[in-house]
């Protein structure tokens, strides 16, 4: 239903909003973003998951939940970024701690940092991290 309204869905449209359309509003809302980005190029593919993962009431909570308590390695587990278990959590925990000294501290952990994306159990995810963070130091 969602490609009749769009007359065709690119590659990416496909891989990352289609499996977002799990209810008819949020299909309705990705469907009126994917007709406004064609048109004016307004949010890109990570701004309308992301609002889209916001509407949801666990990722308010856990935002909330970010926000309000201090961070810590039992609450990364408990919010559950990953969905799986706390064992595939733990790694953003060393991942936030590291880019918190980086930018608050200005300390040098590049190397640390890179090591800990290695890590992260979703290699695309790891991955993701590493060219951003690359890209970053060489910007600087």
């Amino acid at each position: 239903m969602a490609q009749r309204k769009v007359r065709y869905l690119t590659n990416d449209e496909f891989t990352y909003l289609l499996p977002l359309c799990v209810d008819e509003h949020t299909t309705k809302n990705i469907v009126r973003s994917i007709k406004r980005y064609r048109e004016t190029g307004e949010k890109d593919f990570d701004d309308i998951i992301l609002s889209v993962l916001m509407e949801k009431d666990n990722y308010k909570q856990a935002l909330n939940l970010l926000k309000t308590e201090p961070i810590s390695e039992e609450l990364i587990c408990n919010i559950g970024i990953n969905r799986k278990s706390a064992k595939y959590d733990k790694p953003y925990y060393t991942l936030y701690s590291l880019l918190k000294k980086i930018v608050f501290s200005k300390d040098n952990l590049a190397l640390e940092f890179y090591e800990a994306t290695k890590k992260l159990t979703n290699s695309k995810v790891g991955g993701a991290w590493r060219k951003y963070f690359s890209t970053a130091v060489h910007e600087v």
